[in-house]
């Protein structure tokens, strides 16, 4: 891999051997894995040595995380690459893949590297069926600079014009953050999504510090 994985990427493994997070292993993520062992990374601090990842089901309420080790991932993609057109034409129907294609469209030339997360993304990825009819689509922006609130507010008016649900979430290098919840302007806290959890915060572009949610 040409650098090292970061949340939201989606990671293809040489086997299906991951680390538990906990002291259980539900059944089921190994059947899910199937022959092409996709996984997504997750937010979270994970032992030296190891990329902190989750494993999805077709179940909505089938998630698990683990740990894997960084030479057993042979294939690596990210929401930047993952674009409608690599989708089969028979799922494009669906509202979530709609939504990624008018954006697409209405988001060419802004200055952040943007791209599909969630079903959408991991569908894109691994050629595997994740969306549905209710399924929206988490949209990822990743902002290394900060960019203040006219500018969110800009950015959501382009993508709540979508046809279909859209989830936006900003990614800096230390958290995440709800681009509604930014462009609103409502309070100068946000909900950020940590490594250590979640928590209250004013600044996504510093090492994050606050009260826990």
């Amino acid at each position: 891999m040409d650098r090292i994985p970061r949340v939201h990427d989606l990671l293809l493994l040489r086997s299906q051997s991951i680390m538990p997070s906990g002291p259980e292993l539900p059944g089921w993520p190994t059947s899910a894995l199937g022959e092409d062992s996709w996984v997504v990374v997750r937010r979270g601090a994970s032992p030296e040595g190891t990329i902190a990842v989750g494993v999805r089901s077709t179940l909505r309420h089938e998630r698990w995380g683990g740990y894997v080790d960084p030479a057993d991932a042979v294939t690596r993609k990210d929401p930047k690459e993952l674009r409608s057109r690599l989708g089969l034409v028979s799922r494009r129907f669906l509202p979530a893949f709609q939504a990624l294609a008018f954006l697409e469209d209405r988001l060419h030339g802004i200055d952040f590297e943007w791209g599909p997360g969630g079903s959408v993304g991991f569908e894109l990825a691994s050629g595997k069926h994740a969306v549905n009819e209710q399924s929206d689509l988490d949209l990822v922006l990743f902002a290394p600079e900060r960019f203040d609130r006219t500018e969110a507010r800009r950015l959501w008016k382009l993508v709540s014009a979508s046809p279909g649900k859209v989830d936006a979430l900003v990614e800096t290098q230390y958290s995440g953050f709800s681009l509604e919840e930014y462009a609103a302007g409502h309070s100068e806290k946000l909900l950020l999504r940590t490594q250590h959890g979640r928590l209250f915060g004013q600044n996504p572009w510093t090492v994050p510090t606050g009260k826990g949610a």
